[in-house]
């Protein structure tokens, strides 16, 4: 064997001996290098280098069935709890759906146009000697793609005591033609129908008294309007594929990436066998994480105990962050 190939053959046993005898995990010689090196080594070994993101706030948002079409809008990004400002779900969905994250589907349902005019004249004798006549007047407004109502009232009574009334009114129409109708302090379902170019809703008329002078009458109050049917849409949202939750019992985070540990500063001995020192670090958010959070990265600090082992080598006692 020549001296070139002899030379070459003891460089690389020197250099196995070496990655060999080297340990990242105690050093005989602390400093910020190797003091970061053993913290690195430490936390990998702990398995606690990474770093995870709860998402438990959203799950009521997912699961429900909403007229909120999040691939549009704006959304406050903090909602008030109390005294605290917390980040609004509704932001956070739609930050992971325009990302990939969400997926979302759209269900309708059809309510009819209740639109219009409507009144009633109504006469009727309440405990058998006072003769009662009342008029009704309600305007009924709905949107395009809503079952929510506006609208407003004005009611006049003769009779047993003269009385009027006016005001807003608010509600929704359901699938089944089932009319919720708030107004003069009284929430009231109406059965609506359309026929031969009249509209109709009956149920009982707040502020009117039957035949007992004790429950609200029922009457039907006739109108029209645009008529037709109004399409409203409903979505519903879902984690995609593409987030990846952790499995039981962390069923509600997500890994946002590697905490990297930035510099080790402060080095100071308390004892022949024990030191301390600071370390800031950071985290790069993988995409999952930049739609959940709104952010980047994140950073902070912590603080790391270094102990004296028998055979002089120093090692991690413990390190907090």
């Amino acid at each position: 064997m020549n001296s070139a190939k002899v030379l070459r053959w003891l460089s690389f046993c020197i250099v196995v001996a070496y990655l060999v005898g080297c340990d990242s995990s105690s050093t005989s010689r602390l400093n910020e290098s190797s003091g970061k090196s053993m913290l690195v080594a430490k936390m990998a070994a702990d398995q606690k280098d990474k770093y995870v993101l709860a998402f438990g706030n959203i799950r009521q948002t997912l699961n429900e069935h909403t007229r909120n079409d999040y691939s549009q809008g704006v959304y406050p990004e903090y909602l008030s709890a109390g005294f605290m400002q917390v980040p609004n779900p509704q932001v956070v969905v739609q930050r992971l759906l325009k990302a990939g994250y969400v997926s979302q589907s759209e269900n309708s349902f059809t309510v009819p146009n209740v639109s219009g005019d409507y009144h009633a004249d109504m006469s009727w004798v309440m405990w058998g000697s006072y003769h009662m006549h009342a008029i009704y007047a309600v305007t009924i407004a709905m949107k395009p793609s809503d079952n929510s109502i506006s609208g407003q009232y004005h009611e006049e009574s003769t009779g047993g005591g003269a009385q009027s009334a006016n005001g807003m009114l608010s509600g929704s129409v359901d699938a089944n033609g089932t009319v919720h109708l708030s107004y003069g302090g009284a929430n009231e379902d109406y059965a609506f129908k359309s026929a031969n170019g009249e509209e109709m809703l009956t149920g009982k008329l707040p502020f009117l008294n039957g035949a007992d002078g004790l429950n609200p009458l029922t009457g039907t109050l006739v109108g029209n309007g645009p008529g037709g049917n109004i399409t409203v849409p409903v979505y519903s949202y879902v984690l995609s594929s593409k987030f990846e939750i952790l499995p039981p019992p962390h069923q509600d985070e997500i890994q946002a990436g590697k905490i990297e540990i930035d510099q080790i500063t402060n080095l100071l001995l308390a004892s022949d066998t024990m030191a301390q020192a600071s370390f800031g670090w950071h985290v790069d958010f993988n995409g999952a994480a930049k739609a959940l959070s709104g952010k980047d990265k994140i950073t902070g600090t912590g603080n790391v105990v270094f102990g004296k082992q028998p055979d002089g080598k120093w090692v991690v006692a413990n390190y907090s962050f």
